[in-house]
């Protein structure tokens, strides 16, 4: 890949690595042990995407983490295409962000509440 093509695959690289970080340090210190306890770290980001032929370290690692169902991992597992699994990666951080920040506003709401 190279040109536009390439440059477009980087930054949704960088940006989609970048996502997984500010995730994975948004959780919860005990989660986060429990998933370092397991999985160990998360692998850093390559300067080239498409250094290795089956794609960035680190996709596998969140894809192994991530609060998923099984068949939409395997469902991310089988894309061969790496822009659609970091697409796949990053549709799936936005939505467990929202959700996040949603249960952490009832939260906020319920204590200004009391």
């Amino acid at each position: 890949m190279e040109g536009p093509a390439y440059e477009e695959l980087t930054a949704l690289h960088d940006s989609v690595y970048q996502q997984s970080v500010a995730w994975f340090t948004s959780l919860p210190d005990h989660m986060r042990q429990q998933i370092l306890r397991h999985f160990g770290l998360m692998p850093d980001r390559e300067p080239e995407p498409q250094s290795s032929p089956s794609g960035p370290a680190w996709s596998w690692w969140i894809l192994a983490v991530l609060p998923l169902d099984h068949k939409a991992q395997l469902a991310i597992l089988g894309m061969t295409s790496l822009k659609k699994r970091l697409l796949a990666i990053r549709r799936i951080l936005v939505i467990i962000t929202c959700k996040m920040n949603t249960r952490q506003e009832l939260v906020n709401s319920r204590e200004r509440n009391n």
